[in-house]
C-alpha cells in the first residue's frame, strides 16, 4: 500500500485506533465498508488493513463501492483478508456475503451533486440505506453503523449552544438542497425502525464537518478544496464571507468515532462527532490553511450559489464521549498532517 509510505499518515492511523476501545472484538469477524473510496471509508479501510498485519486473527475487510478496480488500484490486490465487493448505492443490492459488521458510510455528500441532481440525492439516500438494512437483516450481521450527517439537524432555534442529539432544527423541505439532510433524516428513521421492529442493532453517526487528505477527486467541499490548494502551493479562493461557524474534526478522529460508534453505541441512537474546541468559521478554517500551506488566502465574492444556507452548525458530542471516545487531534495539527500528507502522496507518486 503505498499510501502508507507516508509517515505522518501511517502516524495517524495508529492513533486512530489509539483511541478505539475494545478493537479486538473485530478480531477474526468480517467487516462490510460501504463508501470504502471516500473520505472516511479510506481512512477507517487503511487504519483497519494497518492494523491487521500485527493480529493473530486478522479482520476480514470486505471493501465495497462501484468500481471495484479503482479500489484495487488504491487498496492493492485481494488476499485472504481482503475482498472487494461491487455496490452501487442507487441499485438493488445482489451481493452473496455475510458480514459480522456494517458500516454504511456510502452516499452523496458532495455539494456539485446536490445542485446536478437532488432528486437522485434524496432517492438514493433513502432506498440505499433501506435496501442496505434489509441487507444487513438477512447476512447474519449483528451491527450495523449508519454514518449521516450533522446537516440533519438544520437550522437551530437557539444558536447560542451547541445541538445535541435530543434537538433538531428547521429544514425547508421546498429547498432543492434539503434533498441531502431531509434523505438523511429519513434513512436515521428507518434505521430506528428497523432496530425496534427487526430487531436489528443500527446505530447512528452524525459527523460534523470532516476534513482530511483522502478526499475524492470530485470532493467540491470547501474544506477539500482549501486543504488541496494548501498543499499544492496555491492561493485559496473564498467565494463569500465564509462566515458560518462549524464544528471541525479531522478523519483521523472521526474515524475513531465511527468504530467507537460501531462496538459501543446503543441500538436505536444517534451519536454527534465533533470536538468542543474545534469551532471555526469557514474563512477561520481557510485562513489556517492558507497560514499552514504558506498560501495565499484570496477574497473574491462572486454569485456562485450557497453551498448550505445553515449559519451555526456547532455539535455537542458529550454522549459519545461518554462511551469513552476522545478527540485527539486540533484544527490546527489536522490541517497541517493533511497537507504534509497530501505532499508526501504527491511526491511518492512521482516516482513511481
Amino acid at each position: 500500500m503505498k499510501h502508507l509510505s507516508s509517515e505522518i499518515y501511517r502516524a495517524d492511523l495508529r492513533a486512530t485506533l489509539r483511541g478505539v476501545a475494545e478493537l479486538s472484538r473485530l478480531c477474526g469477524r468480517t467487516l462490510l465498508l460501504t463508501g470504502a473510496s471516500g473520505l472516511l471509508g479510506t481512512w477507517i479501510a487503511d487504519a483497519l488493513r494497518d492494523w491487521n498485519e500485527s493480529q493473530a486473527q486478522p479482520i476480514r475487510l470486505i471493501l465495497a463501492g462501484r468500481d471495484t478496480r479503482r479500489l484495487a488500484e488504491r487498496f492493492g490486490p485481494e488476499d485472504e483478508f481482503l475482498r472487494y465487493q461491487q455496490y452501487d448505492l442507487s441499485a438493488p443490492i445482489s451481493m452473496d456475503i455475510r458480514a459480522d459488521f456494517i458500516i454504511h458510510a456510502a452516499g452523496n455528500a458532495h455539494p456539485a451533486s446536490f445542485r446536478k441532481d437532488p432528486a437522485g440525492t434524496l432517492s438514493d439516500t433513502v432506498l440505499g440505506a433501506h435496501r442496505m438494512l434489509d441487507f444487513a437483516t438477512h447476512c447474519g450481521c449483528e451491527r450495523f453503523l449508519y454514518v449521516s450527517s450533522g446537516e440533519v439537524y438544520g437550522i437551530a432555534s437557539d444558536m447560542a449552544k451547541p445541538m445535541s442529539e435530543h434537538e433538531m432544527g428547521f429544514i425547508d423541505p421546498l429547498s432543492p438542497r434539503a434533498c441531502y439532510p431531509n434523505g438523511k433524516r429519513a434513512a436515521e428513521t428507518l434505521c430506528a425502525i428497523y432496530a425496534t421492529n427487526l430487531g436489528l442493532h443500527t446505530v447512528i453517526a452524525r459527523p460534523c464537518h470532516c476534513y482530511g487528505p483522502s478526499f475524492t477527486p470530485t470532493d467540491d467541499r470547501a474544506s477539500a478544496q482549501f486543504i488541496q490548494s494548501a498543499a499544492m502551493g496555491e492561493t485559496i479562493v473564498l467565494h463569500s464571507p465564509g462566515n458560518q461557524l462549524r464544528s471541525w474534526c479531522y478523519a483521523a478522529d472521526c474515524a475513531s468515532a465511527l468504530l467507537t460508534a460501531l462496538l459501543h453505541g446503543h441500538s436505536a441512537e444517534a451519536y454527534n462527532i465533533a470536538i468542543a474546541s474545534e469551532e471555526y468559521t469557514i474563512a477561520e478554517f481557510a485562513a489556517e490553511c492558507a497560514r499552514l500551506g504558506n498560501s495565499v488566502l484570496k477574497r473574491e465574492y462572486t454569485s456562485i450559489p450557497m453551498d448550505s444556507p445553515i449559519p451555526h452548525q456547532v455539535l455537542n458530542a458529550e454522549k459519545l464521549e461518554f462511551l469513552g471516545w476522545r478527540g485527539q487531534f486540533t484544527a490546527d495539527i489536522g490541517i497541517e498532517h493533511s497537507i504534509g500528507i497530501i505532499r508526501d502522496w504527491r511526491a511518492l507518486y512521482s516516482l513511481s
